[in-house]
């Protein structure tokens, strides 16, 4: 039997802040920036195809992120597709964005991430988006890593009432998606773990309430991505220690190996 093995952390942490018209200029995003950096913020350019485009590199306590403006809306309606229902009652904002803003940590080639390093990777590049989302015009956050795309005011809100009161934002880090299937059972995945190194959380033909596996998957996401404990396979997890359920591997296919709680 071969040995489970946590995936490998992912190399950046990425999103867009979306826009309702034309992207933020270089300097309104600098400035945005600067009511929390300082001037820890380099003008810069990437490159794009054939063209490059103007950027800003924001250095802050042993973190770098990216941030571009693009005068068009988000390729292939992946932001309008990653509108979660717990987030959004109506995602036509998202499907009428006209721009949006590249935000994205960078790491040294070869670098080797602690928890401590992707946790504060992670902070950077939630509180830049969150300056961004107080910008004019300012839809929402297209998170790549978790496949969610959240709605701006929201997103402020978790992002800065977390920091202030000593708490990580873990909830803008992954997301829980539910389906129902046969005999209205319900089954359940999370995103976003993987890219902490931490495989992601499946849940299969539940007969517990959709809100019960949600807050299940969700919470126990949530508790790992903090404490940077590892949950591996013949361990019990559940809501009350006195109601645990065991762990198992998975072959997620495409989305890779999942642990399974038999919830």
């Amino acid at each position: 039997m071969t040995q489970f093995r946590h995936p490998t952390p992912a190399p950046q942490f990425a999103g867009f802040a979306l826009f309702a018209d034309s992207s933020p200029t270089l300097d309104a995003a600098r400035a945005a920036l600067e009511e929390e950096f300082g001037d820890a913020i380099t003008a810069t350019e990437v490159p794009v195809g054939s063209e490059t485009l103007p950027a800003l590199v924001l250095d802050a306590a042993a973190t770098q992120v990216l941030v571009a403006p693009v005068g068009a809306p988000v390729p292939d309606e992946v932001a309008l597709n990653a509108c979660h229902p717990v987030w959004w009652s109506d995602p036509a904002p998202v499907a009428g964005h006209r721009s949006h803003v590249v935000v994205t940590t960078l790491r040294a080639e070869g670098q080797e991430p602690d928890h401590d390093l992707l946790l504060a990777e992670a902070v950077t590049l939630s509180t830049v988006a969150a300056l961004l989302l107080e910008l004019p015009g300012a839809l929402g956050f297209y998170y790549g890593n978790a496949g969610i795309t959240f709605p701006a005011a929201p997103y402020v809100q978790l992002i800065r009432e977390s920091l202030e009161h000593g708490q990580l934002p873990t909830d803008a880090w992954i997301s829980t998606w539910l389906a129902r299937g046969e005999d209205d059972r319900v089954g359940g995945c999370t995103l976003g773990l993987a890219s902490f190194g931490h495989a992601d959380l499946l849940v299969e033909d539940s007969v517990r309430p959709a809100s019960e596996v949600y807050q299940l998957l969700h919470g126990l996401a949530g508790q790992l991505l903090a404490s940077g404990y590892q949950l591996m396979p013949g361990a019990t997890v559940g809501p009350a220690e006195d109601e645990q359920h065991p762990v198992t591997v998975r072959d997620g296919g495409d989305a890779g190996v999942l642990l399974e709680v038999r919830f």
